[in-house]
């Protein structure tokens, strides 16, 4: 499965093959599936109606995470809390 655009999809699975808003529908109803619970499944369905209607995409943010590597872990000094001694 795969999202083109908003009411596009392509789904192939065996000798099934759907494309368009069939497809796309196909895909939003599995994707709500997967969700944890049933008020995100709410939320998620709410957000995904209004976006439709009003013609807003939600932000994407394209982050480059550099984790720290174990070395500059164990560089790292902490304070010590010395509240009442002396």
């Amino acid at each position: 499965m795969a999202v083109v655009g908003a009411g596009f999809a392509v789904l192939q699975a065996r000798r099934l093959r759907l494309s368009g808003i069939v497809a796309w529908l196909a895909w939003a109803g599995i994707h709500l599936q997967f969700l944890a619970t049933s008020g995100l499944r709410l939320s998620v369905l709410l957000q995904w109606i209004w976006s439709f209607v009003t013609r807003q995409t939600g932000v994407r943010l394209i982050v480059n995470h550099i984790p720290l590597s174990r070395q500059s872990h164990s560089n790292i000094e902490l304070p010590i809390a010395s509240a009442g001694r002396k």
